[in-house]
């Protein structure tokens, strides 16, 4: 947090569409049938 700066529009978008999936829930590896604890089985 010491060199913390606020991204620039571009670099926020990029970031954005990076971790969309994540807030939807989609194509989550821990949501997929053989996921276990971590681990692919």
């Amino acid at each position: 947090l010491r060199n913390f700066s606020p991204m620039e529009g571009q670099e926020f978008d990029q970031f954005a569409a990076l971790i969309n999936p994540f807030f939807k829930g989609e194509k989550l590896p821990w949501m997929k049938h053989g996921y276990c604890d971590g681990h692919w089985v």
